[in-house]
This record gives C-alpha cells, structure tokens and sequence, in this order.
C-alpha cells in the first residue's frame, strides 16, 4: 500500500466513479486491489478521509448489513438511503419511507408505479403482494391508499396528509390536471 495521500486518492476515486455510475461504494470493496484495506481499518480510514480537505463530499452511511459511501458531487443523500435500502433489503420500510416522505416534504401521494422502477424494478404481481403485506403489519398503519376517479392507485402516509387532501391530490394528478389546458 503507498502512502496516505495515494491510498486516499484511490479510495476518493473509487467512491466518486462509482458514485457517478449510480452505486454505493461497500466498506468491503475497499479490501479488494489496488486499495487492499485490512477489514479491521476501513472503517476508520474511511471516517477519517471525510474530514480531510478535498474529501468532504465522501459520505459513509450505515445499512443493516456494513458501512456505505458515496459522494455527494454526484449522488443525493435521499437517493444515496434509498439505495441502502434497496441493498439491505428491507422492502417495508424503503417503500414505507418514499411514501412518508412524499407526504412530508412535498406533499404529494406516491404513484405505485413509481416503485416498478428504478432503484425498485418490483414486477406489478410482487409489488401489490409487498403493499398488501406492508399495511396489515404493525408499523405501517400509517399507509393508506388514494384511488382516483379512473381507478389509479396511490399511497400517502396519514401522519402528514388527510385522506380528503390525499383523494384531492391524485385526483389532480391522475384526471383533473389532464383535463385543463
């Protein structure tokens, strides 16, 4: 291994290309060459090339299953999480989150068909099994659907929008808005 300035080169290289091509750098990728990181330093080295000058945009987020980073130049936060999610594989509360979140910032009901792309690509079958799932278990009550007059289904989160407000937003978004110019 070379000197700290090349190993952190590598290592910010790494992360930023994989960044751009839309992936998370693993913790463990970066025990394999040309950066070769015992397994017991990655996590410190890691930590501590954030915090050097050049470096800040390098962000570690903790999955379920090890330590993730990407670069912020090139990739949000939000989309960088929802990645971890998708790697870590916990479909109620990635899905469960986008719907939350949807509600909260925007706020806005989530198309269903959002979820049949891209991070997600869950089949139409496997995706109303995950859904009918994820609202009979406890911690999702929270999830409720919005069905517009053609029958297009929506889910909102009643923590932050009212069933009223929620059927008046897909409403708009999947009839209303189509019909005025």
């Amino acid at each position: 291994m070379g000197d700290h300035k090349d190993i952190n080169l590598l290592i910010g290289e790494a992360i930023r290309l994989n960044t751009i091509n839309i992936k998370l750098t693993k913790a463990e990728d970066l025990t394999m060459e040309p950066i070769s990181l015992k397994a017991d330093e990655v996590t410190n080295k890691l930590e501590e090339l954030t915090k050097i000058e050049g470096y800040e945009d390098i962000k570690l987020l903790k999955g379920k299953k090890t330590l993730y980073c990407y670069s912020e130049k090139h990739m949000t936060g939000s989309y960088a999480k929802l990645l971890v999610g998708v790697e870590d594989g916990d479909l109620f509360a990635l899905i469960a989150d986008t719907i939350r979140n949807d509600s909260k910032i925007y706020p806005r009901t989530t198309d269903i068909k959002l979820f049949t792309k891209s991070p997600y690509n869950f089949k139409e079958k496997e995706l109303m099994d995950i859904l009918g799932q994820l609202m009979k278990s406890e911690g999702y009550e929270d999830i409720k659907e919005s069905r517009a007059s053609n029958n297009a289904l929506y889910l909102y989160s009643e923590l932050h929008l009212s069933k009223a407000y929620a059927d008046s937003l897909t409403e708009w978004i999947e009839v209303t808005s189509l019909e005025c110019p």
